[in-house]
């Protein structure tokens, strides 16, 4: 994880005394004015070896010189930067920065949330996009912690690329994880029983075997990132009328509620128009789900036709399905 010369790498069992020093060093002023009975520089060096040695710490380095460090948890629902700090003779050099972004890089997430002590313009965090959700309290001469968050990835492009081969078992690994009801809904009700990982990837292998391509899919890839978070197709191919269902949309659980599906079935809509001419898009879910109904009214389909008891569940419960369209598409029942 490097950004030039600056490299944020977990840190070792070696690099306790070193970080626990340069630590002191670089809250000692900020701290002095927080009321918070953890502070950093009250903590002993025993407690601070035991948080690297269970992996949360990383040490920011310079060339081969160590300049800072953080503690950074990976939640369900958004990164935690607990610490972030760099040695006192290297700030105000953009070490800080850096090492946030490179941050981001090693974590990508829909959200990422910071507590500041005693930071109310928060400095780089804000420049970098962080929001406060909260004031801290001042007690005297000291402040507490403020909450700040940093906007949801409003910064981050997506582009698709035609899915590669070596993509195969990690996209695979995704659709054996989806219940019942929605693989029916990425299959465009194709599918409606679970499958492992074999069978998840044979609904991709004949294409990458040669002849005529029975669907078109992509993998969805962040640019700046170089990370693979989804994958989306185009199935039901009738060429000689240029039509095609759009499908097989799946986006990473820390990606998603960021309008990335949105970007993705526009971006597939247009691909499909400029490079093979099509002129009609059709796309299939379940009535309930409302974040893919959401996803794809926001990229131009709306709502055609409704079938009644088109998907029964375990439980014995009938679902809905509703045909979308987008362009020239006859109306025909789903």
């Amino acid at each position: 994880m490097q950004e030039g010369d600056l490299t944020l790498r977990r840190a070792a069992e070696g690099d306790a005394r070193a970080l626990f020093d340069l630590r002191y060093l670089a809250y000692l002023g900020r701290y002095a004015r927080v009321s918070d009975e953890n502070d950093p520089c009250l903590q002993p060096f025993s407690l601070f070896k035991a948080q690297i040695e269970g992996g949360g710490h990383f040490a920011l380095v310079l060339g081969k010189t160590l300049v800072g460090g953080a503690e950074i948890a990976a939640l369900e629902d958004c990164v935690e930067i607990k610490e972030l700090y760099v040695a006192p003779e290297a700030q105000g050099q953009g070490l800080g920065a850096g090492a946030l972004r490179l941050t981001e890089m090693q974590f990508p997430s829909a959200r990422y949330r910071v507590t500041l002590p005693g930071a109310r313009d928060g400095g780089l965090f804000h420049r970098l996009g962080y929001r406060p959700e909260g004031e801290g309290e001042k007690k005297g001469e000291r402040y507490c912690p403020t909450l700040w968050q940093k906007e949801k990835h409003r910064q981050s492009e997506i582009v698709l690329s035609a899915l590669a081969r070596e993509n195969l078992p990690r996209v695979a690994a995704w659709i054996s994880d989806l219940s019942e009801e929605e693989l029916f809904a990425f299959t465009g009700g194709a599918v409606g029983r679970r499958m492992d990982a074999v069978q998840a990837a044979a609904l991709y292998a004949g294409n990458l075997r040669g002849g005529p391509p029975r669907s078109l899919d992509f993998a969805i890839e962040v640019a700046d990132l170089r990370a693979v978070i989804g994958v989306i197709s185009l199935t039901n191919i009738e060429w000689d009328v240029k039509r095609c269902q759009v499908s097989r949309l799946f986006v990473q659980k820390a990606w998603r509620g960021v309008g990335i599906g949105r970007q993705a079935v526009a971006g597939l809509c247009e691909l499909a128009i400029r490079e093979y001419g099509f002129r009609g898009f059709s796309a299939i879910l379940l009535e309930e789900s409302q974040a893919a109904l959401h996803c794809l009214s926001g990229a131009g389909f709306t709502a055609a036709y409704r079938s009644e008891g088109a998907f029964v569940a375990k439980d014995g419960s009938e679902k809905t399905r509703i045909l979308l369209v987008r362009g020239g598409l006859p109306h025909a029942e789903a």
